[in-house]
């Protein structure tokens, strides 16, 4: 298994080498567990995506990912199954794990740019990645915020992270100009808010989500972590 990543990919550290030799040595237990005992290696496609989704369901990222990287690895042009491998492996929140998702996700961003999960995916990866690859991360995010409020969003969202909240300001302002009913917006708003300790607009940006999607569960966690009373007179309307 190691060898045939390496081989498609090029290079490999010897770190992210030992992960995926020592998640293929665990197939025996791993899928014993899952009622099957057929090499996954041999397993179709289909069967392979039906114990994944079952492995996700049951929370096992683990599981999940090794089902999802046989058929990466069968099918290296399969976006779908590069994307799936890579966001499962991201679970595991291990280095070794974020640098094989790397590499998976690299062909499914350049297979299926336009979808937003995959670019969803594809930021975390280079996010994590560190800051050497930050400014090739927002280059690309730059590009892509104009496109949607989703994705002004997820800009708005790693500005946030690497601490430019002029970005995240302005991103933020993107999405609600692009789609003021935006719920994500406003959840963004919030992250931004308590970044810089301001309290006042996070309870006006939580009232503003609330108006939008008052049974959204994180809508009424943060509502009520800032002791807000829901109800009716809670919301305000949407907008900058």
């Amino acid at each position: 298994m190691a060898q045939s990543w390496a081989s498609y990919h090029g290079t490999m550290t010897n770190a992210t080498a030992r992960f995926i030799l020592g998640s293929t040595l665990a197939y025996g237990c791993t899928f014993g567990l899952l009622g099957c005992n057929t090499a996954p290696e041999n397993m179709p496609k289909s069967v392979l995506y039906e114990k994944a989704s079952d492995a996700e369901l049951e929370g096992d990222a683990q599981s999940a990912s090794e089902l999802y990287r046989v058929v990466a690895l069968r099918y290296p042009g399969d976006w779908r199954a590069k994307f799936d491998t890579a966001r499962t492996l991201l679970e595991l929140n291990q280095a070794e794990a974020n640098v094989e998702a790397r590499g998976h996700i690299k062909i499914a961003i350049s297979l299926k740019q336009e979808n937003l999960q995959v670019r969803d995916t594809w930021a975390e990866c280079e996010y994590r990645a560190g800051r050497s690859s930050w400014n090739k991360m927002f280059a690309r995010l730059d590009e892509w915020s104009s496109q949607s409020a989703l994705d002004a969003v997820r800009g708005a969202k790693y500005a946030t992270l690497t601490g430019d909240v002029d970005l995240s300001t302005r991103r933020i302002e993107q999405a609600i100009d692009l789609d003021v009913n935006c719920v994500e917006a406003y959840l963004a708003a919030i992250d931004l808010a308590k970044v810089q300790d301001d309290e006042s607009t996070a309870k006006y940006r939580t009232r503003q989500a609330y108006g939008l999607a008052p049974e959204d569960p994180r809508v009424l966690a943060i509502a009520e972590d800032y002791g807000l009373i829901l109800g009716p007179t809670l919301a305000v309307p949407p907008g900058l």
